[in-house]
């Protein structure tokens, strides 16, 4: 396996697309396209901001989950998240309030408790739920079964 770097850098680009969303851009040429949903007045024809947030803290709390199943050697058979947000309005603000994330991981038999263990892993060491719990609670469980 790979060492693990000391600094890690990651940069996108976003183009408005004159309309009510814009382009994204990723460093490695992945692109993807952002908008404000339909009951907010946009045209909904892509990713709201929203969904991308929820996306990238569950998205690290797979690919966590997933380093640590190569690292100890554990094999699964099939993973699924899903995530939910709380966003409220106060006094006409918006803020989130709120995340859940619900993980659902199939293992061998023998790879059941191995899988567990990643999974507490993946919780604990996950970066970005990491660094937004104190100002947005992230609610992580999961279950892991065999099949």
């Amino acid at each position: 396996m790979a060492e693990l770097a000391e600094h890690l850098k990651f940069r996108i680009e976003i183009k408005w697309d004159g309309k009510t969303g814009a382009s994204m851009r990723t460093e490695s040429g992945r692109s993807l396209t952002i908008d404000t949903p339909k009951k907010f007045g946009g045209f909904g024809e892509g990713v709201c901001p929203d969904e991308l947030f929820l996306a990238s803290v569950s998205g690290c709390v797979l690919t966590t989950f997933l380093w640590f199943t190569r690292k100890r050697g554990v094999q699964i058979k099939d993973m699924s998240l899903e995530a939910e947000s709380d966003v409220e309005l106060v006094k006409g603000v918006y803020s989130l309030k709120g995340i859940k994330i619900r993980v659902e991981v199939e293992a061998p038999k023998e790879h059941v408790e191995g899988a567990r263990k990643c999974l507490d892993l993946a919780i604990r060491y996950c970066h970005i739920s990491r660094s937004i719990e104190h100002c947005v609670p992230v609610d992580v469980v999961g279950e892991v079964s065999t099949s």
